[in-house]
């Protein structure tokens, strides 16, 4: 077993591809969420989602280990955000998918984002828990009873 994640997909690549590919098809076939456009919107999930990432990652450091998949885990952080999310850093990703979305009033982007949080739950976080629940035993089994997944 690796001393990581083992995780099928890189996160950021994954929300960066269904945003080109949302962005493409909205070149192509425009489906618009609203005729008002609701680019306003779309901003304010923007700035939420670096403002959720930057706490998560803050969190991290804090505790000296690393928010990237590919590196062991050093220890489980469970205070911060983390008291409200086990994966703020995904949640995050969704949140700034959604505003992208809007900001281009598309909902090829939304439909993106919700492959994207198929592959994410079953190609990432899956394996995650896994990993953590077997480098932190019931601290980490104990911590999944009582902060949800997403929100």
């Amino acid at each position: 077993m690796p001393d990581n994640t083992n995780t099928l997909f890189f996160p950021p690549y994954v929300y960066a591809g269904s945003w080109v590919a949302g962005g493409v098809l909205t070149w192509l076939w425009p489906l618009p969420i609203s005729k008002a456009y609701p680019w306003l919107w779309g901003v304010a999930l923007v700035l939420l989602a670096f403002a959720i990432v930057t706490a998560a990652i803050r969190e991290l450091a804090h505790h000296q280990t690393t928010h990237k998949v590919s590196e062991a885990t050093r220890a489980l952080v469970t205070s911060g955000i983390y008291r409200h999310s086990r994966n703020p850093i995904y949640l995050a990703g969704a949140i700034l998918s959604l505003g992208f979305a809007l900001m281009a009033n598309s909902w090829w982007l939304v439909a993106a984002l919700a492959v994207v949080l198929v592959l994410i739950q079953t190609g990432v976080i899956h394996r995650e828990e896994a990993y953590l629940a077997r480098a932190f035993g019931s601290s980490y089994r104990d911590y999944t009873a009582r902060v949800r997944r997403w929100l």
